[in-house]
């Protein structure tokens, strides 16, 4: 109505109907083959409505997308909560969705997208980019996993090693087989943090141990890197299966570990390796500084000192 709002459920179903167009693959033309003319132009192009509404305004256009993504969502699951509170109630199966209500879904949108997109130029490809992570981020849209890859590669190469948080929450977010491990590793390359997460698996997934250590140390963040020694503490269960993987892998990063924290350094020796310390000491020794740094919290400690002062040529 002319000056007022929409109501009564309109506002929905004028909201699908505009959706329902732009998603259109060919113009629509006239029934009266009087009116009829040779398609020219953006009429003549697959999906002609939203590269009009892009060409207009790329960033608005799909800033329509996420809004309507994200109203569609709300609304399903809150058809889903009533259905459940009937079925209660009622102890009978919920109403099948009424077809009339049909609505162009995620899928279909991200299809059209790749289409229009596919071979754009390098800002309008940036622009869809952007808005297929923060959909992802928002857990609003599933994407087949070549597009996860591609928006993961442009997240990584758009954020410094040392700001990747958005690149993070992207992650966190992805539901797990949306992507392939390796190839997802591949993408993300030369970002720790993100790298961390994939190494450490999901659902099932083999940890990566080591690759998880080298990345926690080649954090920039002190704060963030001393946070290797929870992960490790945490893999109990690959010391248990496996304890000579486990403690080899630990012995070949321990010059790390002992500079980023001495004490924890030593924890972890008293806990996994005290039978290990002539390797401990020879891996040390490289660097007598690190070796002196350590040998002064064994004796201020007075942990496993027995055993380190039985290896007394190196001492």
């Amino acid at each position: 109505p002319r000056g007022g709002e929409l109501g009564g459920g309109a506002e929905g179903r004028v909201r699908r109907e505009i959706m329902t167009l732009l998603c259109e693959e060919r113009y629509l033309v006239s029934k009266n083959p009087q009116n009829r003319r040779e398609l020219e132009g953006y009429r003549a192009l697959t999906f002609p409505y939203i590269r009009s509404a892009l060409l207009l305004d790329a960033r608005a256009a799909l800033d329509l997308f996420a809004v309507y993504l994200e109203d569609s969502n709300e609304q399903e699951q809150e058809q889903e909560q009533e259905q459940e509170q009937e079925q209660e109630a009622d102890e009978e199966e919920a109403k099948p969705k009424d077809p009339k209500e049909a609505s162009v879904d995620g899928k279909r949108i991200v299809e059209v997208l790749v289409a229009v997109f596919e071979g754009g130029d390098a800002s309008s490809r940036s622009y869809f980019k952007s808005f297929v992570a923060d959909m992802l981020e928002k857990k609003q849209l599933e994407t087949p996993a070549e597009l996860t890859h591609e928006t993961l590669q442009w997240l990584a190469a758009n954020e410094t090693n040392s700001n990747q948080d958005r690149l993070v929450r992207v992650l966190n977010a992805l539901p797990p087989g949306s992507y392939r491990r390796d190839e997802a590793i591949s993408a993300v390359k030369g970002h720790n943090r993100a790298e961390i997460i994939l190494f450490k698996g999901r659902d099932g997934e083999e940890s990566k141990f080591g690759e998880v250590i080298q990345c926690y140390l080649a954090d920039e963040d002190p704060e963030y890197t001393v946070e290797v020694f929870n992960f490790i503490n945490g893999e109990l269960r690959l010391f248990n299966s496996n304890e000579k993987v486990f403690k080899e892998t630990v012995l070949s990063y321990f010059d790390e570990l002992v500079k980023v924290d001495t004490r924890k350094a030593l924890g972890l020796a008293s806990s996994f390796m005290s039978d290990n310390v002539a390797e401990i000491t020879r891996k040390l020794s490289d660097d007598p500084h690190v070796l002196y740094l350590f040998m002064q919290h064994v004796v201020e400690e007075q942990i496993l000192l027995d055993k380190f002062g039985s290896v007394d040529k190196q001492l």
